[in-house]
């Protein structure tokens, strides 16, 4: 199962269509049952996540492969204890002893005088064994084009969904595979705006309605739901890459497990979108 299980809606009150607020942490720990008995074994965190590492923390996570991020000021002096600091602040938050992986969660600052003893600081807490892997979260292809040029991660993290190929289109995927580097996909739902046709409409989004005409009909046209469509979008142009999938409740990952195991159609849409304004959360 190449799910992964997002925490950003466990900590905060997180995504377009969210109504509901932060999952209370009865409902993280049905959802922490559940992903176990389906065989999911990797979890997105961050500090950033408001309280998402504490409650994940007390549900008992050890048996996960868990991935968590740093985030370091811009125009500070950089020091390796300021990493340090963060990394064992989230295994005691998080009640684990090791991450799978810690990325940086704004990487413009491996740009910067001080990128590379940035690079070298988490190599070193990799080498003790704290971590098993370090590597960056992006968000364009052209900053992580950039950023391999300088160093050589294990991980990279980037968003993917069925209206936002900027990622595959010219083989990027392929190419960090057969480099051995991992790849974590988020974003397949762009934050719940591509399962929900209310919000698709709204007024702020209401500009792309093209997209969402062309949407509605490739998902009738295969006699799929949304769910499915971006789950199966996902799984099939990824090859091995871990997909991190947010859900606020059992049955809703439970949907998203069985989404996963649905057939593929014959083939999926490419609609090039490159506007930034829709496919950035951060700039809505």
């Amino acid at each position: 199962m190449r799910l992964s299980l997002g925490s950003a809606q466990f900590g905060l009150d997180y995504g377009i269509s969210n109504t509901s607020g932060k999952v209370n942490p009865d409902t993280v720990e049905e959802i922490i049952l559940t992903a176990r008995r389906n065989n999911i074994s990797h979890i997105d965190s961050a500090p950033a996540y408001g309280i998402a590492e504490e409650v994940l923390g007390s549900c008992g996570i050890k048996d996960f492969k868990v991935t968590t991020k740093v985030t370091l000021k811009k125009d500070s002096k950089f020091s390796s204890g300021v990493i340090e600091e963060s990394i064992d602040a989230s295994l005691e938050r998080l009640q684990i002893n090791s991450l799978h992986g810690v990325l940086v969660h704004n990487p413009e600052v491996l740009f910067e005088y001080g990128g590379e003893a940035i690079l070298d600081a988490l190599i070193r807490i990799r080498n003790s064994g704290l971590i098993e892997r370090v590597g960056i979260s992006v968000y364009r292809p052209n900053e992580m084009h950039r950023l391999l040029k300088l160093y050589d991660f294990d991980i990279v993290q980037v968003p993917l969904s069925i209206v936002d190929t900027r990622f595959i289109r010219p083989g990027i995927l392929e190419d960090l595979r057969q480099k051995k580097v991992e790849v974590q996909l988020r974003s397949v739902f762009l934050q719940g705006l591509l399962l929900s046709s209310k919000m698709q409409f709204s007024s702020k989004f209401i500009k792309w309605a093209h997209y969402w005409r062309e949407l509605r009909s490739f998902i009738l046209q295969q006699e799929l739901s949304p769910l499915e469509a971006c789950v199966g979008f996902a799984r099939d142009v990824s090859n091995d890459a871990q997909i991190i999938v947010g859900t606020e409740s059992k049955a809703q990952l439970l949907e998203i497990i069985e989404a996963y195991g649905k057939a593929s159609p014959i083939f999926w849409p490419n609609w090039n979108c490159e506007d930034e304004q829709l496919l950035v959360p951060s700039l809505w």
